[in-house]
């Protein structure tokens, strides 16, 4: 039996993150499962388990978005998260 993943995000809005995770050759050897805080209505099967629907097209702000730490700017860090 492969181990299991958990992979979780706070919103699936276009699914574009997802599909391209399960699109990783590497994952393909473990037993994973997306979850999601908020999923756009069009985007339930990119996840398999998701807290609430997102019935709007209004842009949700989390609180940790407007956090900046010693890394930088969001962008410089998922720039490097995916060297």
């Amino acid at each position: 039996r492969p181990p299991e993943v958990l992979i979780v995000d706070s919103i699936v809005d276009t699914g574009r993150t997802l599909r391209e995770l399960r699109a990783k050759d590497w994952l393909h050897e473990y037993n994973v499962h997306y979850a999601v805080t908020y999923c756009d209505p069009k985007q339930h099967s990119v996840v398999d388990t998701f807290w609430h629907r997102k019935h709007t097209n209004q842009w949700l702000e989390f609180p940790w978005e407007s956090i900046v730490d010693d890394i930088g700017p969001k962008s410089k860090a998922f720039a490097k998260l995916e060297k």
